[in-house]
């Protein structure tokens, strides 16, 4: 396991306890991207960082049919784009830096599960996110990066409880 797929422990566990139909991606990956894919009917991932390395990843997914892909370079553009609008049972916050909290903020309410990954680094600026009460946070620090977890569903928690 590499730095870039520290989530997907956290990934198991949560598809072994429910199943997740519909997902959001911010930031692709040979890691997230194939594994979301082979565990839900219909994922849409949105790129941030790269043009470059989205068609990287976009060439060897192409032709998945419940695959949806765009790209967004810089913080995430929300009066522009109509993705957001639509309802997920998970979204995966992994995409452009300067956004993260902000995604994350959006998606409180409309959304019961909230993952991001490199939640140890300070730079991303947690402090902003707005976690509402409804909410607990996980914290899966057993490899570094670290991922968060912001669910209503208070059973995900007995998951990380060892």
């Amino acid at each position: 396991m590499d730095n870039y797929t520290t989530h997907l422990p956290v990934f198991e566990k949560l598809f072994k306890q429910k199943s997740y139909s519909k997902i959001l991606e911010f930031g692709l990956g040979f890691g997230s991207t194939p594994y979301l894919l082979k565990n839900c009917d219909s994922l849409t991932s949105i790129e941030m960082q790269s043009e470059d390395w989205y068609y990287k990843v976009y060439e060897s997914l192409k032709n998945e049919k419940k695959w949806r892909s765009y790209v967004n370079i810089g913080p995430f553009d929300f009066m522009n784009n109509k993705v957001i609008n639509e309802s997920y049972d998970l979204v995966f916050v992994d995409g452009h830096g300067d956004s993260r909290p902000e995604v994350i903020n959006y998606f409180f309410d409309k959304c019961d599960t909230i993952l991001t990954h490199d939640f140890e680094t300070a730079g991303y600026r947690w402090h902003l996110i707005n976690q509402p009460s409804k909410y607990i946070r996980i914290v899966y620090d057993k490899l570094n990066p670290h991922t968060a977890i912001f669910t209503k569903n208070h059973l995900i928690k007995e998951l990380f409880d060892e």
